[in-house]
């Protein structure tokens, strides 16, 4: 099943990036880092790939409220667009039960118990955000660190079989997608001399671990020979860490690799657009300009 996921996705990286070689220049989020997160997870959700890019506008518009770009979006909105959209999916999969998520989900059962509407509607808001929000977002700051570091770039361009896993966990630590998560003390402890009781709520800081000068060294260079490099892009182990991490992995090897032996020459034409949030490291909007390639053919997958 693992493999055929990976050469389904392997497809789709060579057709985005078939999209975009012509023409010289791009949007780097909105062309090549959103499309391969967003056409997995849509094809795992159910969501057919024609409607995948409302999967990214309710997204954006949920993650997006301190942002000037969404000032007038309403969250709330999206949220519920996205819960109605889900529910209409779920009942389409009872009459018609397929292999994806949402057919499981709506059939899952333990005791007798089966997850109530609202649980569902959670699931799917989860799957929307976390399923392309991160990818997206660490594929971006991995080629901005690439073009930043041009030795590197090139180095990784001349040896993509050899230094890729490498570099995809350094990509990793370097983007830490999501900032902080808040956790429930479940019992007594104390760290650093700081005194944490039971029940109380403790703020973790992924990107302050990911540049922890006691288990890196020289954490704000980036450097794709590190080695080891035990991040914590994906959480701290136990039952928190993310579910999705293979396929993170997967998807941001993928689509290097394609950009890498397509696009060796990427660059910006402007600075990128940050999105203002204290929760997700986003970049909203990347300019780039290369030197345009040929399509591969035959594509016999169109990206719509």
């Amino acid at each position: 099943m693992i493999g055929l996921i990976e050469k389904y996705l392997q497809h789709r990286a060579v057709l985005i990036v078939a999209n975009i070689i012509e023409r010289g220049s791009c949007d780097f989020v909105d062309d090549l880092a959103a499309e391969l997160p967003l056409q997995a997870i849509a094809e795992i959700m159910g969501v057919p790939q024609e409607e995948r890019r409302m999967l990214f506008d309710w997204s954006n518009r949920m993650i997006g409220l301190d942002d000037p770009e969404y000032a007038n979006e309403d969250g709330a909105a999206a949220s519920f667009e996205l819960f109605m959209y889900s529910n209409e999916l779920a009942k389409k999969r009872r009459e018609d039960p397929r292999d994806d998520i949402v057919t499981k989900l709506i059939n899952a059962e333990i005791d007798g118990d089966r997850l109530s509407e609202l649980e569902f509607d959670m699931f799917m808001m989860l799957l929307t955000v976390a399923g392309n929000e991160t990818t997206r977002n660490t594929t971006a700051w991995g080629m901005w660190a690439l073009i930043q570091n041009p030795e590197q770039y090139a180095a990784l361009v001349a040896d993509i079989d050899g230094k890729l896993d490498r570099a995809t966990e350094e990509i990793l630590r370097w983007a830490t997608p999501v900032y902080h998560f808040r956790r429930t003390a479940m019992a007594d402890t104390a760290i650093a001399g700081q005194e944490i009781k039971q029940g109380d709520k403790v703020v973790i800081w992924h990107t302050s671990a990911d540049r922890d000068e006691t288990v890196f060294d020289s954490p704000y260079q980036f450097n794709i020979e590190r080695w080891p490099n035990e991040h914590i892009a994906f959480g701290g182990g136990g039952p928190h860490f993310c579910l999705g991490a293979n396929l993170a992995r997967m998807e941001l090897k993928l689509i290097f690799r394609e950009i890498l032996e397509r696009i060796p020459d990427m660059k910006l034409t402007a600075e990128p657009s940050i999105l203002r949030s204290n929760f997700i490291g986003g970049i909203k909007h990347m300019p780039v300009t290369y030197t345009a390639g040929a399509r591969k053919n035959p594509a016999a997958l169109p990206v719509s």
